[in-house]
């Protein structure tokens, strides 16, 4: 989870074991955590990373991929 600043936040969600064929989830926020807008997150399950501002997101799967997004409001 990050917060970007007082108002604006990210949580991505994995559905459990490292390449399962679960959706990752994301959820933000643009109210601080009042209200929460979900989104699916289209790579395999794994380690997630977000980075200290919440624009990019790297997942590495069991399958060795990286992948890294870039999150955009």
């Amino acid at each position: 989870m990050r917060f970007s600043n007082s108002k604006h936040g990210l949580i991505v969600v994995s559905p459990g074991d490292y390449g399962n064929k679960g959706q990752m989830m994301a959820f933000h926020t643009y109210n601080g955590g009042e209200n929460w807008i979900s989104e699916s997150v289209p790579v395999a399950a794994g380690s997630v990373y977000l980075s200290r501002t919440g624009g990019y997101l790297t997942v590495i799967t069991a399958y060795d991929q990286l992948t890294l997004l870039r999150y955009e409001e």
